[in-house]
């Protein structure tokens, strides 16, 4: 771990001098003038601040201002007994802990056990917490953006188009046997197949534009500034890219029969961003389950062309 401090006594300084002598711990010391230049480069993962001195309270909240890429950082001020409205101060400040001098070896090493226990408490609950985002926002097969979540950026991309005057596209991608293969191959390589299904399909798009897991047979590719022309020109590469390598799932060959419906959404026909007096949520759900349902019906419909993916223009 490494510890910044700020204003050290000499007597501190010893004592972690000595402590970093036994355990693995780096220390870096500072002015009070230099102290938010070090903390900014050297990026410890604890500041140990004398409190004595002026000016640490304005050190403390720089700490708290900005955010190391390392993480939190654990901040722990030094002050003697008589001081105690100065440490209310300094965990007003945003300290995390205080120490009253004098103080042995032995409690700076325990306090300082605390920290890393602290540090991993909260890097694990960050860890948890974006774990808890990522899964409700993607597909657990798949991972791409889940049903709600498409729809949700959908929406969002709509208002801009509308804002912008832009024409805008939808692709769906129409998996015709998902049900024979899952009868056939079973639920994990069916899973496995879905999982690299949805890779072809992110590296034949550009990065901005919108993909998601629309049912399960079925993916939605929302395509911003796009006519149904140039949709065509990307549902030819999601054409080449899933038909140019066969799909080898634990050795067996899987062969999906798809298909690809596009459909077009015109700006003028989008009610959002326009104004409170035009706004009208219930009216956008509409258009955007129009526009979605109009690509699907075009799916459907290349369905009976015969060929394993053909697009067809609704």
């Amino acid at each position: 771990m490494k510890v910044c401090l700020v204003n050290p006594t000499k007597t501190i300084q010893k004592l972690i001098n000595d402590l970093s002598e036994k355990t693995r711990l780096e220390t870096v010391s500072a002015e009070n003038s230099t102290a938010v230049k070090t903390i900014k480069e050297h990026e410890p993962q604890c500041v140990i601040i004398n409190w004595q001195d002026t000016g640490s309270a304005k050190i403390c909240d720089s700490i708290r201002s900005q955010r190391s890429r390392k993480g939190y950082v654990y901040i722990i001020a030094i002050g003697t007994g008589d001081e105690l409205e100065g440490m209310a101060e300094a965990l007003h400040s945003g300290a995390d802990d205080f120490i009253l001098v004098p103080f042995t070896e032995d409690i700076l090493s325990l306090r300082l056990d605390i920290v890393q226990k602290n540090l991993k408490l909260r890097t694990d609950l960050v860890n948890t917490k974006r774990k808890l985002i990522k899964s409700t926002r993607e597909d657990a097969v798949t991972s791409i953006l889940n049903r709600r979540s498409l729809l949700d950026e959908i929406i969002k991309e709509m208002g801009r188009a509308s804002r912008k005057n832009e024409i805008t596209s939808a692709i769906m991608v129409n998996i015709q046997n998902l049900k024979e293969i899952e009868l056939n191959r079973g639920n994990h390589a069916t899973d496995s197949f879905l999982y690299e299904f949805s890779r072809r399909l992110e590296k034949s798009i550009r990065p901005y534009d919108v993909l998601g897991r629309f049912e399960p047979e079925k993916f939605l590719i929302y395509l911003p500034n796009t006519t149904s022309n140039d949709s065509q020109v990307v549902a030819g590469r999601i054409m080449k890219k899933l038909s140019s390598e066969k799909f080898n799932i634990a050795n067996k060959i899987i062969e999906p029969c798809v298909s690809i419906g596009i459909s077009e959404l015109d700006p003028d026909d989008i009610n959002i961003g326009k104004g409170k007096e035009h706004h009208d949520d219930a009216m956008n759900d509409l258009i955007l389950e129009s526009f979605i349902r109009r690509s699907e019906f075009a799916a459907e419909g290349a369905c009976g062309v015969g060929d394993s993916i053909q697009v067809y223009t609704f």
